[in-house]
């Protein structure tokens, strides 16, 4: 398996008191720096560098305001069985993907 140092990214995790006392992380594969972040979107769920879901959450609510919104403006052309096709393919995912990760978020 190769590892494209192009598209790597690394990420110091640990709590905010810890990680103001740390240095910055400089790792370097063939002569490429890999960029460090403090956020980033893996596989759907939003991590940050102290394991907190703020930024996983706006997201979440960014995507359901959207979806709610459509919902609302479209909910009298339709009727209950297809409203209930649009929240069960539309809204329940959103909700539902990675729950099983942030469900102990405090």
């Amino acid at each position: 398996m190769n590892l494209n140092a192009q598209t790597t990214k690394c990420m110091l995790v640990g709590s905010s008191h810890k990680l103001s006392k740390s240095r910055d992380l400089h790792l370097t594969i063939t002569d490429y720096k890999i960029e460090s972040v403090k956020q980033y979107k893996l596989l759907g769920v939003n991590l940050d560098n102290n394991l907190k879901w703020p930024f996983h959450v706006d997201n979440i609510h960014e995507q359901l305001t959207n979806k709610l919104l459509l919902l609302r403006r479209i909910k009298p052309y339709i009727t209950l069985e297809m409203r209930t096709l649009y929240h069960n393919s539309y809204i329940l995912p959103i909700i539902d993907y990675g729950i099983i990760l942030w469900q102990y978020a405090t």
